[in-house]
Parts: structure tokens; sequence; C-alpha cells
């Protein structure tokens, strides 16, 4: 009787572990299907916003599917890397990128699961806890630097943005609800309030993003903390510093009240300049 009950968790248990992988090869097939559809080698589907956002639609539902298997970050597909226990990756095949990194906050722990095609990249966040996908990140962003608790009904996530995910991006959810809401936390001076003049920036009462902007060639000549976002979850403050030569710098801080931070955007370039490298790092 023991080894027939031994047998059968076995089998459940190799069962469950396939059934991953089977919903792993069905994402790989439709965002497959995507690329053959952006290439113009799926004749029977015009291309056209419809077509695309139907198929877009196909590829996140398949992935989901996937990352709310509850064996789905143990798929034997992945490999953990090198420098990060916390990071997971697998090449599905030779379009396709899969990357699961680990975040884990005073109460929960998520999950960000991203993938990455020539045509299409995106992210989701899973809270670990309840298996659930509390948010789905914009088309085009892949990377998130890190997850904060703010307290029991806001979370703050920072991405990393621009074309080499140099810039950062701090944005403040609500996570009183299933999933989270992005909410507008920020006052202060920030970008891209002046028409063709980005980088003027101008005081707003509310807005939804801190920007720390970087470009590659900067933070070539700056050193390597100037893009980072910081947040102190004990004294519930965010800062990042202004470096005023490869060593001075000075913090920029907001102490979150009354649902707000109270901070300015920044871009590294005001500061350094990518045409000398930094000797020592």
């Amino acid at each position: 009787m023991k080894k027939i009950l031994t047998y059968l968790l076995l089998f459940i248990t190799s069962t469950n572990s396939f059934s991953q992988e089977v919903e792993l090869e069905n994402f790989r097939k439709e965002l497959d299907f995507f690329i053959e559809y952006c290439l113009g080698k799926v004749p029977s589907m015009p291309q056209n916003e419809a077509n695309h956002n139907k198929l877009v639609k196909k590829v996140d539902d398949a992935f989901a599917l996937f990352i709310t298997h509850s064996e789905s970050q143990n798929s034997p597909n992945f490999k953990t890397a090198l420098n990060d226990n916390n990071v997971k990756f697998s090449y599905i095949d030779s379009r396709i990128y899969v990357c699961i990194e680990t975040f884990t906050t005073k109460n929960a722990s998520y999950a960000v699961y991203s993938y990455s095609s020539g045509f299409r990249k995106a992210y989701f966040v899973k809270n670990n806890n309840s298996n659930t996908i509390v948010y789905k990140g914009k088309p085009g962003m892949m990377y998130i630097d890190n997850i904060f608790e703010i307290d029991d009904k806001n979370i703050l996530l920072i991405e990393k943005s621009g074309d080499r995910q140099t810039s950062k991006k701090a944005m403040v959810f609500s996570s009183a609800q299933s999933t989270w809401k992005l909410i507008e936390a920020f006052k202060g001076k920030a970008f891209g309030q002046v028409n063709a003049d980005y980088f003027n920036k101008k005081f707003v009462n509310k807005r939804p993003f801190l920007l720390l902007e970087c470009e590659f060639e900067d933070l070539m000549s700056a050193p390597k903390e100037a893009n980072e976002i910081y947040f102190d979850e004990n004294t519930k403050t965010i800062s990042y510093k202004i470096f005023e030569n490869n060593y001075k710098f000075k913090v920029i801080s907001s102490k979150w009240d009354n649902n707000m931070f109270t901070i300015d955007d920044h871009d590294v370039g005001e500061n350094f300049s990518g045409s000398v490298p930094v000797m020592e790092r």
C-alpha cells in the first residue's frame, strides 16, 4: 500500500511538472507565430492593428498561463544566473528570451517574469504568496531594478528604462486590491512638460513617475551609483545622488508623507559628459 501511494505521489508530481512545460511550449508557439506575422510570413492574416492586438493578447495570455502555474519558477528550462541566485533565464529558442527575477519585501515575495523578442518585450509581476499576477508592465519594458513595500497599502517599483536600461523610473502602486493601481505619488519638477524640450523641467503638483535619466555614454563617465534610485523601508525615504565630481555628491531625498514624495526628476548628463571616462570606479 505504501509503495502504491509513493508511486501515485511521484506520478502526480511528474504530471504537475510536465504541465508547466506544456504551457511554456504553448507560449513559445504563440510568440513564434506573432514573430512570423510581424515578418510578413502569414499571408492569411493581413498586417493591421486589429490582427496585431489579437495576436499580442494571445501571446500575453499564454505567458500568463505559464506564469501562474505553481511550478513555473522551477521549470528545468531555466538556468540560474552566475552572479545572482534570484535571477533565472532561458533562451526558449533562437528568437525568444525569458527571465524570472525574484524580489522579497517585508510581507511578500514577488517574481517578475519577462520575455523578449525582436518584435515585443513585456514583463509581468506575480505575487508568489497568492500566485496571482498583480501588474503588467508597459510594452517595450522588460527589467525591474527593485520592489519595495512602502506600507501595507502601497508598493514602490523601480523600473529600468531607456534604450540600454541605464535610466530608472520609480512608480508607486496602490496594492489594496488584487491588482496594483498606479497612483500619482510624486510632486516636484518634472521632465516632459514643455513641447519639443523634454529636459526643460517644470513643477507639477502630481505626477505618476520619478525619472532618473541616464544615457549609457554618461554612465561611462559617472560613478556607478549615479543612476541608482534608493529607498529606505524603515524611514520610507526615496533618494538619489547628484555627483559634483567623481567623489563628492549630494543626496536628493524625500520622505513618504500624505501618500506623496516631493522630489524632482534628474538627468545624470547634467553633471557628466560621456567623452571623459572615469578612471576609478
